[in-house]
């Protein structure tokens, strides 16, 4: 009976391990199936590691479990050189024409080049990995076809395995087994295939995946793929061999795939896989982001995100049938709504944000920063967004809490350099930089920090050279280009800064690019598409008065014709719309004052600036700042005060000793204000007895720096 029972045990574990290898029976690949949506729970979660195919009924080798433990603990050199031995092993037994399971050879030959390809993707050796992924991607091909496995089987097989967990020991495992052997033939010719140059499916086509483990490989070639900048190839690979409908199909395929459309400029195509993405995943935050900047339709995404919530719910009903099932102790989980996360008023906010909304997304964030204290995630939004609205004492105490909650983090901190630089704050804008860089070098914002410190110092030579090697790290980091726009249009290039300023744009279309563009526009007398990019940036947000502000010196800046009049009005109409929508907003005032003071209306803007400072701006309520935050702060008014004696020059007849007041009490506000600082000493010449023309000097010079500031 002892004896008995053993061969009855050997016999049903050889059946087992035969059905399993040959991934023909329903049974079979049902379990095929159960493993690729473990996977796709977890994202590929180890995607340098290669699929434990010991879970699909066939153990590894010995060897191979050793490469893949040297691979883990990223021990790449080593791992290779034990695949190596590995392959030669069984390309030696291949040749020498063993009477073995091919189909099983080919797939543990798949394994060992998956191993040697993950090693030299780690080591950045992208060309070989890509060939290594090829030839692990055609093995497991050809090895499931020749079982007698397609796409609608592998599907259908899908949807029996969400419904039962049937055992190997079934009729269909049988017929397999059978099946399998009449096959032989067939699959004999597996590894014989030049497998590196296979596309089944046309000319030029590409098979669509038969399994998880085949569609994780065509997702770790498409990365590589990626990084030798071959985007199209990649997507065109993505989309043949694991399209939408495939059953093997994860977001990180969506996700990848819409970052190559992405680069490729498929806005569109792009946008279809975010959603994908989204509907599988809900937490995919990064998602929902590249959906608002790609201009998505919030609906849509709000949908998305509802679908993505309720996958996830089914499958944590599923794991807890299966696990009263097995008579496993469930987790506890509070998982009834599912509300892990307000993703749908995250998603809310980022695209208030990026349809340039700044108030409405600065309050939906902050109600989300009172539910969620001391996160940097939302901090960060949240200073950027005080940035946006003027709010720059606000901006930089948000920033200082981030840096408190985190130390170490680096995402956000150039704009944090930014404002130190223009603060004047030179010895807090160096520890920065120094802390940035020691952080992580090979990150674009380190170089941009230093870049602004170099720029603080008046060494435009060295602060170019920084922000190109941030921009050499980062080709779609819009900050780099957009400071790399501003040096070059301190420089006087106004036509190399539009080229930055453009980049700017495309990767992020926030009011600082276009404001950029418009004024690289104007410096190079491109007057016409000046308006055209203002009237652009209006368009995206109508009820923002940044967007006003630059329709009005678009239209002001326009060349003397007779119809310069009619524009100048026009201007000066804008200018105040934007006033009456945001009674702190500084810069449509400057250029308001700028118009007045070219035709000679000092009067006019002695009082806008006085109403401003009182903080009644031009329709007699309180100035306050966009975002509810009081009066004018300090910084905002050392700059009316400078501009106020300015023009006090500039009156007929000059006013001298008012408009040194003004100067004093600049420089009481903020001791560093260099405009300030430069004018007193120019003024202090004039009074003091210097030559006679400094005065109309004087004067046109400050109406030039007042200008090139509005």
């Amino acid at each position: 009976l002892g004896l008995f029972n053993s061969l009855t045990r050997a016999v049903d574990r050889a059946h087992c391990i035969t059905c399993t290898a040959t991934t023909m029976s329903t049974a079979a690949t049902n379990l095929h199936l159960q493993v690729g949506n473990a996977l796709e729970d977890d994202d590929f979660g180890d995607a340098d590691a290669p699929m434990p195919s010991s879970s699909m009924g066939m153990p590894l080798s010995p060897l191979q479990t050793e490469a893949i433990s040297l691979l883990r603990q990223r021990q790449f050199k080593s791992a290779t050189t034990v695949a190596t031995f590995e392959l030669s092993q069984q390309q030696a037994q291949h040749h020498a024409g063993l009477d073995r399971n091919v189909t099983t050879d080919g797939i543990s030959l798949a394994i060992t080049y998956e191993i040697l390809a993950d090693c030299a993707a780690r080591t950045d050796q992208h060309r070989r990995a890509l060939w290594l992924y090829r030839r692990a991607s055609g093995l497991r091909h050809v090895a499931a076809s020749a079982a007698g496995i397609s796409p609608k089987a592998a599907a259908a097989a899908t949807a029996f395995s969400s419904s039962s967990s049937s055992s190997f020991s079934t009729p269909a495992a049988a017929a397999t087994t059978r099946t399998t052997r009449s096959k032989k033939a067939a699959v004999a010719a597996l590894t014989n295939a030049d497998i590196s140059k296979m596309r089944v499916g046309g000319a030029g086509g590409v098979a669509e995946a038969l399994s998880p483990s085949e569609a994780n490989l065509r997702l770790k070639e498409c990365r590589c793929l990626s990084k030798l900048m071959a985007f199209l190839e990649g997507s065109s690979v993505l989309e043949m061999s694991v399209p939408s409908h495939s059953p093997f199909r994860t977001y990180a395929h969506s996700m990848l795939l819409g970052e190559l459309h992405t680069v490729t400029g498929r806005n569109a195509e792009a946008v279809a896989c975010y959603l994908d993405a989204v509907r599988r995943n809900a937490y995919c935050l990064e998602a929902v982001e590249m959906l608002s900047v790609l201009d998505a339709k919030l609906v849509d995404v709000q949908k998305a995100v509802e679908e993505g919530i309720k996958l996830r719910t089914r499958k944590r009903e599923k794991q807890q049938e299966r696990q009263d099932e097995d008579g496993e102790d469930a987790m506890e989980t509070d998982d009834s709504n599912d509300g892990l996360l307000p993703v749908q008023d995250l998603t809310s906010a980022l695209f208030l944000a990026k349809k340039n909304n700044c108030v409405a997304a600065l309050e939906a964030y902050r109600k989300l920063d009172s539910a969620y204290p001391a996160n940097a995630y939302l901090l960060r939004k949240i200073a950027i967004l005080q940035l946006y609205t003027g709010d720059e004492s606000s901006a930089e105490v948000t920033y200082q809490r981030i840096r408190q909650i985190d130390e170490h983090c680096a995402d956000g901190m150039d704009h944090y350099a930014q404002l130190l630089q223009q603060k004047g704050a030179i010895a807090e804008l160096g520890q920065l930089s120094h802390d940035l860089l020691a952080l992580d070098d090979k990150r674009p914002e380190p170089w941009a920090a230093l870049s602004l410190y170099h720029m603080a110092h008046h060494d435009m030579d060295k602060a170019l050279a920084f922000i190109d090697k941030a921009i050499a790290l980062d080709q779609d980091h819009a900050f780099s280009h957009l400071l790399k726009g501003s040096i070059l249009l301190g420089e006087q290039r106004p036509t190399h800064a539009i080229v930055s300023f453009f980049r700017a744009n495309e990767i992020s279309r926030d009011m600082p690019s276009y404001e950029g563009l418009v004024e690289a526009y104007l410096a190079a007398e491109k007057f016409k598409e000046a308006v055209c990019t203002a009237k652009e940036a209006l368009s995206s947000a109508p009820r923002d008065p940044r967007a006003i502000t630059l329709v009005g010196l678009a239209l002001a800046q326009a060349p003397s014709n007779p119809q310069s009049a009619e524009g100048k009005e026009r201007a000066k109409k804008a200018l105040r719309k934007a006033l009456a929508i945001d009674h702190s907003a500084i810069r449509p005032l400057m250029a308001l004052v700028g118009l007045h003071e070219a035709d000679g209306d000092t009067s006019t803007c002695i009082r806008l600036l006085n109403d401003a400072i009182e903080g009644t701006a031009v329709s007699g309520s309180p100035a306050t700042i966009a975002g509810g935050q009081g009066q004018l702060g300090r910084v905002q008014q050392d700059r009316l005060y400078t501009r106020l004696a300015e023009i006090h020059i500039g009156s007929d007849p000059p006013n001298y000793s008012e408009a040194l007041s003004c100067y004093h009490k600049a420089l009481s506000m903020n001791h560093s204000c260099a405009d300030a600082q430069h004018g007193l000493e120019r003024l202090e010449r004039v009074m003091g007895g210097a030559q006679e023309g400094d005065s109309q000097e004087m004067q046109e010079g400050d109406s030039q720096e007042s200008y090139q500031e509005a």
